[in-house]
C-alpha cells in the first residue's frame, strides 16, 4: 500500500495517494513511513494541523524504537511548521538529551517554559525541567539544577515518574557544593523511589 501510493503521488493523484496511505497505516500501525509521506502531502497542501499530527504519529515511533535520530530530524522540520508546539518541543528536548547537548537540552527546555506559560499550561512544563535540571548539573550550574529539580518534583505525575532521578541528580548537586548532609539525604530518598519502582 506505501509503495503504492508513493506511485500515485508521482502521478498527482493526492486524493487516491492519501486514501493508500492511510491502508498502509491501517495494515501496520507502528510503521513510521506513511504517516510521514501524509505529512508532506498535508505541508504542501497547507493543511498545518494535519501534517504537524502526522509528523508527530511517526516520531511517537521513532522514539518508541528509540530511532533517536530520525525523531529529532523531524521534529526539528515539523517546528518549522509551528515553533510554538510543546509536544515537538518535547521530543526535541529528549533527542539532545540523548546526544548529551546540555546547553541545547537548556534552551530547549526554556522555550517550552515560555511556551508553557503563554499557553496557560503548566503541567506540559515538568518534565523537560528534570532535563534541564541534570543539564545543568553537567553544565557545572548546581544551584540552578537544584531550583529545576525541586520545581519538577511538587508535580505528582513527574515525581512518581522521575523521582528517583530527580533525587539522584540533587545528591550530586548537593555534593558537588559541599552539603554532604543533604547529599546523603537525597541519595537515601533515590533509593527509595528506585525500590518502589
Amino acid at each position: 500500500d506505501h509503495v503504492m501510493a508513493n506511485i500515485l503521488l508521482g502521478k498527482g493523484d493526492t486524493a487516491q495517494a492519501i486514501i493508500a496511505y492511510k491502508q498502509a497505516i491501517d495494515c501496520n500501525p507502528s510503521y513510521a513511513r506513511p504517516y510521514l509521506a501524509m505529512a508532506e502531502v498535508y505541508k504542501k497542501q497547507n493543511e498545518k494541523g494535519l501534517a504537524i499530527n502526522h509528523y508527530l504519529a511517526a516520531i511517537r515511533t521513532f522514539a518508541e524504537y528509540e530511532a533517536y535520530e530520525d525523531m529529532g530530524a523531524y521534529a526539528a522540520e515539523a517546528l518549522e511548521l509551528d515553533s510554538t508546539n510543546i509536544e515537538l518541543e518535547k521530543f526535541l528536548q529528549y533527542y539532545y538529551v540523548q546526544k548529551e547537548d546540555h546547553r541545547m537540552v537548556v534552551a530547549i527546555g526554556l522555550d517550552i517554559d515560555d511556551h508553557c506559560m503563554a499557553q496557560n499550561n503548566p503541567k506540559e512544563g515538568y518534565a523537560n525541567q528534570v532535563f534541564m535540571g541534570m543539564s545543568l548539573y553537567k553544565l557545572g550550574d548546581y544551584e540552578n539544577a537544584l531550583s529545576l529539580l525541586r520545581a519538577a518534583s511538587e508535580d505528582e505525575t513527574t515525581f512518581s515518574e522521575y523521582g528517583y532521578l530527580i533525587f539522584c541528580y540533587a545528591s550530586a548537586s548537593y555534593r558537588k557544593m559541599g552539603d554532604d548532609k543533604m547529599a546523603d539525604f537525597c541519595l537515601e530518598k533515590a533509593m527509595e523511589a528506585d525500590k518502589e519502582n
